[in-house]
């Protein structure tokens, strides 16, 4: 056994060493870089649920509500109730550009949501955007309401008509009525 470590020990054999470091830090590396990975959809995971929770919030509720025979005139001023949805999804927007939510369990939780309700606003926030001469407002809405149309249609799922869409808001007033009736 001595000879045997002697010999291991001899300069020719150092690059058994140095082949047995390198494969060590490259497995170090790999499970660190798949720790990075899981912690990043854990935190995916965690933001999407918060996300929902505020989705089942009585503002957010109310605000989903209020779309029912409020269809007012496209003035550029966005109502509360509008203001209130429309930043809730500018917010996931951005979510999901900084990397803290993942683009697809964003749509295939509130696709249909996101989709009805950007069809709902989009007159109302091109006109707030040409009235305060800023292309960005609500930039972010904008962007997963195209992340979603390009979802829908890799799966064959087409754009709502105006006919669907006045049953979405009908259906979306009822469920946030629904939900808050519901006794805490």
């Amino acid at each position: 056994m001595n000879e045997l470590l002697s010999a291991l020990g001899a300069p020719e054999w150092q690059w058994i060493w140095s082949a047995m470091q390198t494969l060590a830090l490259v497995t170090g590396f790999f499970f660190v870089v798949r720790q990075i990975k899981l912690a990043q959809q854990q935190n995916s995971i965690s933001h999407l649920n918060y996300f929902r929770e505020l989705w089942l919030s009585e503002p957010i509720l109310r605000a989903r509500q209020s779309f029912l025979g409020n269809s007012s005139e496209v003035d550029g001023n966005l109502r509360p109730h509008e203001d209130t949805i429309a930043q809730y999804f500018n917010d996931i927007g951005i979510a999901i550009r900084t990397g803290q939510v993942d683009e697809g369990h964003v749509v295939r939780f509130f696709g249909y949501f996101i989709e009805g309700f950007w069809l709902s606003l989009v007159d109302q926030i091109k006109r707030c955007r040409e009235t305060t001469s800023d292309p960005s407002i609500y930039g972010s809405f904008e962007h997963l309401y195209e992340l979603v149309i390009s979802a829908n249609a890799k799966n064959g799922i087409a754009p709502f008509t105006q006919a669907r869409l006045t049953v979405f808001v009908r259906e979306e007033a009822g469920l946030a009525r629904f939900y808050l009736n519901i006794p805490g």
